[in-house]
């Protein structure tokens, strides 16, 4: 549901928007850029909207307005030329360039930011003792469709046109995952009068919601929440980055446009193993070795990304990206969930 505003789905939009908005790679990676740090600073907030209405009507909504954002995407065109008629004393550049900013930052807020934080609230309500198997689990899923959304959505858009991908992915949102979502979703597991798992219902000293861990202004004071939030921020920066600009650096390599586009899809076959063997083993080594971990893997995936062009660099960045990517998963579920 999020593969429309992963840096990885978007890809496949970056050249037809560039050549229907006349704008520079540049001009839409900035706009790009604003977009996805705009988003960011307003989580907080729904994070706070997310604590108090709980999962299952935050989906609902975030399913909808995320179809109304795709349907306007598709449109930008006739947007663009709108405003610009409106008020032609502003350069063209500027208003695509803030037009698509906006539409980048509510497209990434409610996929990139907002869908993600529902999904690991979910889990971590859910479970407990046993997280890190159903971190196992779905990191397989994610794992799958992340890597084959590069490749997916260049197939769909070489299919069907840029804007028509867009309407139809808003059918597929809108219609199956609102409904799945109010079928499906319940926003703790006492409203089907489970428990968590590994709490004792008889636990005098277990807390009211079931859940353990320790409080957010706590967590801020210690290192180990900073160094945890550093090498996952790392990754996520540089790698939306690599995905991003995929297209780009791999015409600058010398690669063929299938090629770069399904360079990911070997990649999932690292990350589901590690994904899996790292959440499975959480519970029974120091988590700090998975973070030292995530960090090397993801500086030699980096470095080697830099000779792509190169047999040795193909092959090492596929490795070395998937391990990282394998091991982001569970760190962040189980960390905070």
């Amino acid at each position: 549901m999020s593969i429309p505003g992963q840096t990885a789905g978007f890809n496949a939009f970056t050249s037809p928007l560039r050549g229907a908005l006349n704008i520079t790679r540049s001009n839409l990676a900035f706009s790009y850029f604003l977009g996805t740090i705009s988003s960011g600073f307003i989580l907080p907030k729904a994070g706070k909207l997310l604590d108090q209405f709980g999962t299952r009507p935050a989906v609902m909504i975030v399913s909808f307005c995320l179809g109304i954002t795709l349907i306007t995407f598709s449109y930008i065109e006739a947007i663009l030329e709108l405003i610009t008629s409106s008020i032609s004393f502003v350069s063209r550049y500027i208003i695509a360039i803030s037009v698509l900013a906006v539409l980048v930052l509510t497209l990434r807020f409610f996929t990139q930011e907002i869908l993600p934080m529902i999904n690991n609230t979910r889990i971590g309500r859910w479970g407990d003792k046993k997280r890190a198997k159903v971190v196992a689990v779905l990191g397989m899923i994610n794992a799958i469709a992340f890597n084959s959304s590069p490749l997916l959505m260049s197939i769909l858009v070489s299919s069907y046109g840029w804007q028509m991908t867009w309407r139809y992915l808003v059918v597929v949102i809108v219609v199956f995952f609102l409904i799945f979502a109010w079928v499906f979703f319940r926003d703790n597991m006492k409203l089907c009068d489970l428990i968590v798992d590994g709490v004792s219902i008889n636990d005098d000293e277990a807390p009211a919601d079931g859940m353990t861990g320790i409080e957010v202004d706590e967590a801020r004071q210690i290192i180990t929440f900073k160094a945890i939030t550093f090498a996952l921020s790392l990754y996520t920066m540089t790698f939306t980055g690599i995905a991003f600009l995929l297209e780009a650096i791999g015409l600058e390599a010398g690669l063929s446009k299938t090629t770069t586009m399904g360079i990911f899809v070997p990649v999932t076959f690292i990350t589901i193993p590690t994904g899996f063997l790292a959440a499975c083993l959480s519970d029974r080594i120091p988590f700090k070795k998975l973070v030292i971990a995530l960090t090397l893997f993801q500086a030699i995936g980096y470095l080697s990304f830099s000779f792509v062009n190169t047999t040795i660099g193909f092959y090492s960045s596929i490795i070395f990206l998937g391990l990282a990517g394998g091991l982001f998963g569970p760190i962040m579920t189980i960390a905070f969930p």
